[in-house]
């Protein structure tokens, strides 16, 4: 009912694919066979419900098997750029303070241009901003900062002319509720006055291919 719900939403909303078992599929345990299996579910279950999955986001953005990836059908995935190979901040818990320390002090968020892969027929957009919860140490980001940081990334796309990408998880809304809608709302509208103003263009990951 969830997926039929998205599905008559207006504007067009896409629905791509996050796995269909949450395996990390950059763990040597995860071999082929079983990267294949998940994929071909995924591909399994959209096509009962009328859909093609073009976008793939990775479970823990822990990025394996692109050639699988391409092989089922998918065009486009997103990436986070501190956790490639040589990443200096690869490791989890740098990879968490660095953005904690970015959303506390409004560092801009980065913005990329459209990658194409060199060895498998695929695109991938980094991810610039993750919209954190308001959890833990997620608390001590104050009210406002989310979206003031999220225009600052907007305005640099518009500046630049590249892509910024705002992320998260459903559960990020699981704490203070009312406050971090309200805050994303802010987000949308912003992005919308933009478009409206002819300075952006908002799609969804099929529609940058």
């Amino acid at each position: 009912d969830i997926i039929e719900w998205i599905q008559k939403a207006k504007p067009l909303q896409e629905i791509g694919s996050h796995s269909f078992g949450h395996i990390v599929f950059s763990d040597v345990g995860t071999s082929k066979a079983a990267a294949g299996s998940d994929l071909s579910k995924c591909v399994e279950l959209a096509k009962e419900m009328g859909i093609t999955l073009q976008s793939f986001i990775f479970p823990r953005n822990a990025v394996g098997h692109l050639d699988l990836l391409s092989r089922y059908g998918f065009k486009i995935y997103r990436k986070h750029p501190d956790m490639e190979e040589n990443g200096p901040f690869r490791p989890s818990f740098l990879l968490r303070l660095k953005g904690l320390l970015s959303d506390i002090f409004l560092f801009p968020p980065p913005v990329f241009d459209l990658e194409k892969e060199k060895e498998n027929p695929l695109y991938t957009i980094p991810c610039s901003m993750q919209f954190r919860y308001a959890y833990g140490v997620g608390r001590w980001i104050l009210p406002s900062f989310r979206f003031r940081r999220a225009k600052k990334g907007i305005e640099q796309a518009i500046h630049q002319k590249k892509i910024f990408h705002l992320w998260f998880h459903p559960m990020n809304f699981f704490w203070k509720r009312e406050g971090m809608f309200r805050e994303l709302e802010q987000i949308l509208n912003f992005a919308h006055e933009m478009k409206r103003q002819g300075e952006l263009l908002i799609l969804p990951m099929e529609g940058l291919i």
